[in-house]
């Protein structure tokens, strides 16, 4: 009969640089970036086409930086005073509109 001890041996030690946190990625595909952002694969598609976002294909593959994409998104927020200064402008042009 022969031995399973050379199968049964303890799993060899990674070196702490290798391992990997899986729930830490940084280069993900275009379906887990729909869902970080809520939105549509097709618009991702599309900005990723024209520029709008920075990606990565290799082959036929897409990825993106989950980095770049959190700059891209704080780049789309609006400040509250942005706001403001929008329902002033329009307030104005009423005005102007009704003198």
């Amino acid at each position: 009969m022969r031995s399973l001890k050379p199968y049964l041996s303890k799993p060899k030690k990674q070196n702490k640089s290798m391992e990997i946190d899986k729930h830490l990625k940084r280069y993900v595909g275009i379906k887990t970036v729909s869902e970080y952002t809520s939105l549509p694969v097709q618009t991702l598609y599309e900005w990723a086409g024209t520029g709008r976002i920075p990606s990565i294909k290799i082959g036929r593959r897409l990825l993106f930086d989950l980095r770049d994409i959190d700059l891209v998104m704080n780049s789309f927020k609006r400040s509250s005073n942005q706001c403001e200064k929008t329902s002033n402008k329009i307030i104005s042009g009423i005005n102007e509109n009704i003198i």
